[in-house]
């Protein structure tokens, strides 16, 4: 018995033909047998108007199908094929759409139908994941970062060789190293990265920078002079700083120095000034 083309088999069946024993058994193991178990295996190609189903598996070399693999009993699970189109749908959600019937650039798209998925990839250390996106929140996290609470939420470092522009904030709970920080006009740098409502920064405004303190204002820088409010000023090492104490030099380059507020008598104190009648003078202490 042997598996015989259907031209060889016609000819057991033509007329006045008695097909015998041998040519019968030909015609039955060259048909499939749908009631028997195990591999049926064909040479050529099946054709199938209808739908194909399997509790098995089914091993072909080439495989063309009209639109849809479905898994049995969920039809809501299925891959999708169009035209240069591709979909992976689970549970009646669009999970991988791969898009290439349009012109460049061509979709890959993750969510297609913008429900509540999350997407995940992991790595095989310890800083997993190294990608999580949380959908209900519109937020991303990276390097382990598995519940992101910022836009953008960076588990680890960040090292770019280009530029970093944001509209938004930046906040950095660890270090944040940059050779050259741009900050538009009326935008401010915190310091204070633990509190709520941050009121230590610098603030720039026109042509001048704000330095405050405690929502203090400490220092400004101006195009034509530097003020200090209501603060010591300490150069070189002096650990108890007085109004300025300059350990060094002095070199006062212009043609008047106003002193205000001194003492009118000897205040006893070795190198304290103070105003003696209209004269300067030095107490020896």
């Amino acid at each position: 018995m042997a598996k015989q083309n259907r031209t060889t088999l016609k000819e057991y069946f033509e007329t006045g033909d008695i097909p015998s024993q041998a040519q019968y058994a030909d015609l039955i193991d060259s048909k499939l047998n749908l009631s028997e178990t195990g591999t049926q295996t064909v040479a050529g190609n099946i054709t199938v108007a209808g739908t194909i189903s399997s509790s098995g598996d089914v091993i072909s070399k080439d495989l063309y199908i009209d639109q849809y693999i479905k898994h049995t009993g969920d039809t809501h699970t299925h891959i999708n094929f169009t035209d240069d189109r591709i979909r992976f749908d689970v549970g009646g959600i669009s999970y991988l759409d791969l898009n290439d019937n349009t012109s460049a650039p061509h979709d890959i798209t993750f969510n297609d139908g913008g429900n509540n998925v999350d997407f995940t990839i992991k790595g095989n250390t310890g800083n997993n994941p190294l990608f999580k996106t949380d959908a209900s929140k519109n937020k991303i996290g990276m390097h382990g970062v598995g519940t992101p609470t910022a836009d953008l939420h960076l588990g680890g470092d960040l090292k770019t060789n280009s530029h970093i522009t944001a509209s938004g904030n930046i906040s950095a709970s660890g270090d944040l190293y940059i050779n050259d920080v741009f900050v538009k006009e009326g935008s401010k740098i915190y310091f204070d990265g633990t509190d709520t409502t941050p009121n230590t920064f610098i603030h720039k405004s026109g042509t001048s920078l704000d330095f405050k303190v405690n929502n203090s204002q400490r220092l400004i820088l101006m195009n034509a002079e530097t003020v200090f409010n209501n603060v010591n000023v300490r150069i070189g090492a002096e650990s108890n700083p007085k109004d300025l104490h300059v350990t060094g030099n002095l070199l006062i380059s212009g043609s008047q120095v106003d002193f205000t507020n001194l003492p009118t008598s000897d205040p006893n104190v070795a190198g304290r000034l103070y105003n003696d009648g209209g004269f300067l003078k030095i107490s020896a202490g």
